[in-house]
């Protein structure tokens, strides 16, 4: 009797186990899902994030190009007498211009893993190019 004792409290003991095991497998597969969830909504955000950023870098390109087709007329207009500040204005806008294009490029292609540092990145540029834009419409225009 003592064996059959014994036995029954292996058993019992073998089963409290197992339902244990479950209930934390079923707790760990509950914090997988949190997990994946959690990740989904970084990725959503990251996409958010970046949609904006490239709306706003678009925004400044068209700008950048009305600005672009005025100093080409006021070049062609002014012929042999075109200021070599408005030739010049002309080419660093070109090339801001073309800069801008890279970071719209680099912001969608950017990963989760090079986010922070395209960001960062194109964020600077963003200041720089406004700055410059700014410097230029208001030297243009007097």
């Amino acid at each position: 009797m003592t064996v059959l004792k014994f036995n029954s409290i292996l058993l019992t003991m073998a089963l409290m186990a197992t339902a244990l095991l479950f209930t934390q497998c079923g707790d760990t597969a509950e914090q997988g899902d949190d997990l994946e969830g959690e990740a989904e909504r970084l990725v959503e955000n990251l996409d958010d994030k970046r949609d904006q950023l490239i709306r706003d870098y678009e925004e400044m390109r068209d700008n950048m190009d009305e600005r672009l087709t005025d100093l080409r007329s006021r070049i062609d207009a002014a012929g042999d007498e075109v200021t070599e500040g408005t030739e010049n204005a002309y080419r660093e806008l070109t090339e801001e211009r073309s800069r801008l294009d890279r970071v719209i490029n680099d912001l969608e292609n950017a990963t989760a893993d090079t986010w922070e540092e395209v960001k960062s990145r194109s964020e600077k540029t963003y200041e720089d190019i406004s700055s410059s834009f700014r410097e230029w419409r208001e030297n243009l225009e007097n």
